[in-house]
């Protein structure tokens, strides 16, 4: 007798995955900025226009982008094993949320 449990639906991989990409997509951007304040010279807000924004929206773009490779990876891994892939989803949104805040009181 198989004590194996019934595999989840895919719709719930697929749910873990996507909340697990958001997680990754916010962790890449406090990097990104971190790394652009601490690596990079910011020009002075007056005679660089339009820079502050350009950055930001550079910073999003890639964010977003390297969100979506991190949901698809962690939908190869929640698809084998939903419920380790849900069950180590908080602690990874406690990490991300004292990481974000400790990179804003840095970077702001």
């Amino acid at each position: 007798m198989s004590t194996k449990a019934a595999p989840f639906p895919m719709t719930v991989a697929l749910a873990i995955a996507l909340a697990w990409g958001c997680v990754g997509a916010v962790a890449l951007y406090a990097t990104l900025r971190l790394c652009q304040v601490l690596l990079t010279n910011e020009p002075f807000p007056t005679t660089e226009l339009l820079s502050g924004s350009i950055a930001y929206l550079w910073r999003v773009a890639t964010a977003v982008f390297g969100g979506a490779l991190f949901a698809f990876a962690a939908f190869v891994i929640a698809r084998d094993d939903c419920e380790s892939a849900a069950r180590r989803l908080p602690h990874a949104l406690v990490f991300v949320g004292c990481y974000l805040a400790l990179q804003s009181l840095i970077a702001p």
